[in-house]
């Protein structure tokens, strides 16, 4: 098989980080991501509004 396929396996490096240790820290993080996910929604719509841009295709 000439030319097809890999010798080697490659490397994969993951690197995990706690951000949580119990349900109160998980809750704070959750809401803390949601607000922000939520609040780069209503300024990409101020955004679009500002410029006449139509809402087809947009997902709420």
């Amino acid at each position: 098989m000439k030319g097809k396929g890999r010798l080697t396996q490659p490397t994969n490096i993951y690197q995990w980080e706690t951000l949580a240790t119990n349900l109160e820290e998980f809750q704070q993080i959750f809401v803390s991501t949601h607000v922000k996910r939520y609040k780069a929604l209503v300024d990409l719509r101020q955004a679009k509004d500002e410029k006449g841009i139509s809402y087809v295709g947009f997902v709420k």
